[in-house]
């Protein structure tokens, strides 16, 4: 492990281009091996916990708190300067495993980054950045997402271990997805001078009991196995199979890319893992504003925020308790993931469930930092977006069989 910046434990001092990788829904502890051998990884605190908010996070080096951008209609204020400084600099998302009945312009996270379209890695010249978001383990698991319909998946295949496997086996496609980019980049001397980062935006939830009551899938909680993601920075000159000590965010991403180039930085919420480390002290915040629109009104069904340092976090939830109790209540006996959550949810989980998804406060872990702290800090209140677009009716239908809505 270690806890020099990476521009000291690299022998290149500055790369052209960058490349990330982001493979949806991969926890940190489902990272396969052969990815974690390839560079170096850290450990890190995804800035929330489902796409809608994590990829704009990412992208901006903003917590969602700053840039305000929570659901999938909501766009950021102007194109984050990872995908557009300077004017000799190609950047673009590329999102040709995902996303696949939507037109490429009208992609969720092409419209939430301001971006005009998708870019192919074949049309690329130097100096870019490139990002591609790569479906990774996102449920239902095991399919393309255009052959798939979420609710009807999880009503035939209802095995929490046979769901569990094919999990794992999606972590492995991605993983050999990327290295066939990587290959990609090498056939066209393009990989010596790129700095490569595999990612992910958010974890899932695999069942697991306790306070958590049994629930699948992710966007709610705000909790460790939901927040927690690998981060593995690959490149010329870096060493492998080395890990990154500290706290880490997803909000590190953009500013660490952009030193690691050359670039400014500029005001962000993250910081610059190129040239500097964290501090010992360091904490780091995640949220979600997640709400449903039903009976002409607007649901705000599990809205939070939350500290972590290296120890364990804070969560606050914020909103209706019983708004929070009654979506719980909803996935477990009647949402998308209700058949194998009945098997992997016994009454004490339920129960466990109900308390913490009804509480005001939690804690995970033992954090160090204090509940007075966590409070100041996350006093705030959160703000809506600004800048929004309509959704289609059919997007909103592909987003109900993926599982977003």
């Amino acid at each position: 492990m270690t806890s020099k910046p990476l521009s000291k434990i690299s022998d290149v001092p500055e790369y052209k281009n960058i490349l990330v990788f982001i493979s949806d829904s991969l926890r940190y502890d489902a990272l396969p091996d052969s990815i974690k051998s390839m560079g170096v990884t850290a450990k890190t605190i995804a800035a929330a916990p489902w796409t809608a908010s994590s990829i704009p996070s990412l992208m901006t080096g903003q917590y969602p708190s700053t840039h305000n951008v929570w659901m999938f209609e909501d766009q950021l204020p102007e194109r984050p300067p990872l995908l557009s400084q300077p004017a000799d600099w190609t950047g673009g998302l590329d999102s040709e495993k995902h996303w696949l009945n939507f037109e490429s312009s009208e992609k969720p996270p092409v419209k939430m980054l301001r971006l005009e379209g998708e870019q192919r890695l074949d049309n690329l010249e130097p100096p870019f950045v490139h990002v591609i978001h790569d479906l990774g383990p996102h449920a239902p698991y095991g399919f393309e997402n255009n052959e798939y319909n979420t609710h009807k998946f999880f009503q035939e295949y209802a095995d929490p271990e046979d769901l569990r496997q094919r999990y794992h086996a999606d972590t492995k496609k991605s993983a050999q997805y990327f290295r066939e980019i990587l290959d990609q980049l090498e056939s066209n001397d393009l990989l010596s001078e790129t700095l490569c980062v595999f990612t992910s935006d958010h974890g899932e939830l695999l069942g697991e009991g306790g306070r958590l009551g049994g629930k699948w899938g992710h966007s709610a909680p705000l909790c460790p196995e939901l927040l927690e993601v690998p981060m593995t920075f690959i490149g010329e000159g870096l060493p492998e199979e080395r890990e990154l000590k500290g706290v880490i965010s997803g909000v590190d991403l953009a500013p660490t890319c952009l030193s690691a180039v050359g670039r400014s930085v500029g005001k962000v919420d993250g910081i610059d893992l190129w040239t500097e480390t964290p501090a010992d002290d360091r904490f780091v915040r995640a949220d979600v504003w997640q709400r449903y629109n039903a009976i002409d009104r607007e649901w705000p069904v599990y809205v939070g925020s939350s500290l972590w340092d290296d120890s364990g976090g804070w969560v606050k939830h914020r909103g209706s308790n019983l708004l929070r109790i009654a979506y719980y209540g909803y996935d477990i006996f009647f949402g998308d993931y209700a058949p194998p959550a009945r098997q992997t949810a016994g009454l004490r989980d339920i129960i466990s469930g109900i308390a913490f998804w009804g509480s005001q406060w939690s804690s995970f872990g033992t954090p160090q930092t204090s509940k007075s702290v966590a409070e100041h800090e996350l006093s705030d209140k959160l703000e809506k977006s600004q800048n929004s677009s309509e959704m289609s009716e059919e997007q909103t239908e592909h987003l109900e069989a993926l599982g977003y809505l």
